[in-house]
């Protein structure tokens, strides 16, 4: 059977990539895989068993198959404008689009966004390994009563308060934990922890490293709790919008939401989202505490 060249195109966030690689690693069992990322070189270390380019370097020509993360980015677009002449280039959606077509997939909104892969790589490659494949030298959560906050987001609206995770930090440590908060150098300045146990790595795949070797992991919708969930760690994640959380999850291994009770609709035909200004205050300090106590209970069962 003739080796296919495969082209994976992931949208630009950490997590995106995490999640994809799961669906390029299947692929690559059989086939030649390419995975595209706008940050690859952050990643190259980190993903050194897979071959790494920066999405503009993609040409359709030198692929039998391309399949392409729709995030309405410019580079969907452009290589969306491809598919009349290149009938080999399908698109996951995990949301409804206009550009949808005959032989794309479009993700089930119930479940999970590996759930998902799952099924898309089960008819594409005919297998569906639950795994991106890296692997690195530390013990596996060596540290198991050591949580890692992550307080932060890519998106600023995500971002639950810095003081009510200084109350779940203080929580853990009464509670005969070790939690420490991870962030980069210039982000423990910007938030004032003073005191507070940090944890600083230089690079990505230090952070993986470390994330590896730790018991728990707290976090906002962010690519390092995706990355958690990928190397095995159980994790919590503060999520604005319930709906939403169902699929973009961190969904590799055991993970709970903390999210308010309710979706709330936007005002009006506004861009605005009472949820992006109500979500941190119906995702109260109680509940999270509570969510984490399921969550240990769920990693030990």
């Amino acid at each position: 059977m003739k080796m296919k060249k495969i082209a994976i195109i992931s949208a630009n966030g950490m997590g995106d990539l995490v999640l994809m690689a799961m669906l390029a690693y299947n692929a690559k069992q059989q086939n030649d895989v390419t995975l595209f990322h706008p940050h690859y070189e952050v990643y190259q270390k980190l993903f050194s068993h897979f071959r790494l380019d920066h999405p503009q370097a993609y040409e359709p020509h030198q692929f039998d198959l391309t399949i392409v993360e729709n995030d309405h980015s410019q580079i969907a677009y452009q290589i969306q404008e491809m598919r009349e002449k290149k009938p080999h280039i399908i698109f996951i959606f995990p949301k409804p689009s206009l550009f949808f077509r005959s032989g794309d997939f479009l993700f089930d909104p119930t479940i999970n966004f590996i759930e998902n892969l799952t099924l898309i790589s089960k008819q594409l490659f005919g297998m569906a390994i639950k795994s991106h494949g890296i692997e690195l030298n530390a013990p596996y959560r060596q540290n198991i009563k050591e949580v890692l906050l992550h307080p932060l987001s890519k998106s600023e609206k995500k971002i639950w308060p810095i003081t009510k995770f200084k109350k779940i930090y203080s929580f853990l440590q009464e509670e005969g934990y070790d939690p420490k908060f991870v962030m980069t150098e210039k982000e423990k300045l910007s938030l004032h922890l003073g005191d507070y146990a940090t944890l600083t790595t230089p690079t990505l795949y230090d952070l993986a490293l470390r994330i590896r070797q730790t018991g728990y992991f707290i976090g906002c919708d962010s690519g390092p709790g995706h990355l958690a969930s990928s190397l095995g760690i159980p994790t919590l994640t503060l999520f604005p919008n319930p709906k939403i959380g169902i699929i973009w999850r961190p969904s590799y291994h055991l993970n709970i939401l903390a999210t308010p009770p309710f979706k709330i609709s936007r005002i009006g035909n506004s861009k605005y989202n009472l949820l992006d200004f109500l979500w941190h205050r119906m995702v109260t300090v109680h509940s999270v505490k509570q969510k984490f106590k399921k969550l240990v209970h769920e990693a030990n069962v």
